[in-house]
């Protein structure tokens, strides 16, 4: 196999991470703008307006624009890979984009112990792990899939065997009445 080719495969391997991937950053994104724009708005409560600083409208601007794209891209994602497949994959971007920028940006680092902060890398590699193995995956053939046996093979099966016992017994009642 020339290079080229095998390129285009690994390339065509990752492809089923983009979408999920960039559609977790965004949602991160979009919580990283509400808890400042939400931090901001509560404020004036306090006796200290915010309307007044540049940064309080851009954070409102990007929660509004950032959830228009989660959006956007979010039906982008689901055109191009199947829910089962795209939304595991997500989860796991959003959680642990979440935990590091939690970490960084608010500077939640301070207050975790080196231990705490050691276990939550390896939570976020044992999900990067579990995204992996899921984005991997081959779409199971139908007549494979539990839903689609039970409702093509199991359900047709069981309602003729309904219709067929109450039939039987309506006969048996009208029998014996």
């Amino acid at each position: 196999s020339s290079p080229r080719r095998r390129r285009k495969s690994f390339l065509t391997q990752l492809m089923p991470f983009a979408y999920p991937v960039i559609l977790g950053i965004l949602e991160t994104l979009v919580q990283m703008s509400q808890k400042a724009a939400s931090s901001m708005a509560l404020l004036p409560f306090g006796g200290e307006s915010q309307m007044c600083h540049p940064t309080f409208w851009v954070s409102w601007l990007l929660l509004a624009l950032l959830t228009v794209f989660v959006i956007w891209w979010l039906r982008k994602g689901l055109s191009h890979l199947e829910a089962s497949r795209l939304l595991p994959v997500e989860y796991g971007t959003v959680t642990s984009t979440s935990i590091v920028g939690g970490l960084v940006i608010y500077k939640e680092w301070e207050l975790v112990s080196p231990f705490s902060r050691g276990m939550m890398g390896v939570g976020i590699l044992l999900i990067l792990i579990g995204c992996a193995l899921v984005g991997r995956r081959k779409t199971i053939k139908k007549r494979f899939d539990p839903g689609y046996k039970i409702t093509h093979d199991y359900l047709p099966r069981l309602k003729t065997q309904l219709n067929l016992h109450t039939g039987l017994h309506a006969q048996h009642h009208r029998r014996t009445a």
